[in-house]
């Protein structure tokens, strides 16, 4: 993941992407996938705008994109980078 993230991005791109989101759109988050058994195998960038935090049952879960057909990460399986606030 250190070099390719995923078959789209290099890890330079993901990770100015995640910044410029972080600094001009407030947050940025990643999802992060993993195999059977549970080691990371992509990281894909998320919806700024469109991924909420959301409390449920004492958990913190981040919401997808009404209507997309993902799955909610639970909290550790989303990379947060919070903005300036």
């Amino acid at each position: 993941l250190r070099h390719k993230p995923n078959p789209w991005l290099t890890a330079f791109n993901f990770k100015r992407t995640l910044q410029y989101h972080a600094c001009f759109r407030g947050n940025g988050y990643a999802a992060i996938f993993r195999n059977g058994g549970g080691d990371p195998v992509e990281l894909l960038l998320l919806s700024p705008t469109a991924t909420v935090p959301v409390q449920k049952n004492g958990h913190l879960y981040y919401a997808p994109p009404a209507g997309g057909s993902e799955r909610t990460p639970s909290t550790l399986d989303v990379i947060p980078l919070r903005g300036r606030s």
